[in-house]
C-alpha cells in the first residue's frame, strides 16, 4: 500500500533507522503498479541497505518489514483508500 511506503521511505524513518542500527538505506527502482511489468531496464522499488555489519542490516530489514506490516494492517482496518 501507498502509506506503508511512504512510511518507510520518509526521511524521518531512514535517518532513525539508519542511526539505531549503523546502516545506510537507499531507496533504488520506479514504483511499478500492481499488475504491471517494469519497463525493459527498470527495476521495481526497493530499498538498499549496506552496513559494517551483517546484524545490523538485519535488523533494519526486520524492522523495515515490521512497519510496513503495522502500517498495511492500519490502512486496511480503516479502510482508507490509499492503498
Amino acid at each position: 500500500p501507498q502509506q506503508a511506503r511512504w512510511k518507510v521511505t520518509e526521511k524521518g524513518a531512514i535517518t532513525r533507522m539508519s542511526e539505531e542500527f549503523d546502516v545506510a538505506i537507499t531507496a533504488r527502482g520506479v514504483y511499478v503498479a500492481p499488475g504491471k511489468q517494469p519497463r525493459e531496464g527498470e527495476r521495481k522499488l526497493y530499498l538498499l541497505i549496506e552496513g559494517p555489519m551483517e546484524r545490523g542490516v538485519k535488523l533494519c530489514k526486520a524492522e523495515i518489514k515490521k512497519i510496513i506490516q503495522a502500517t498495511t494492517e492500519r490502512t486496511l482496518l480503516s479502510g482508507s483508500r490509499y492503498q
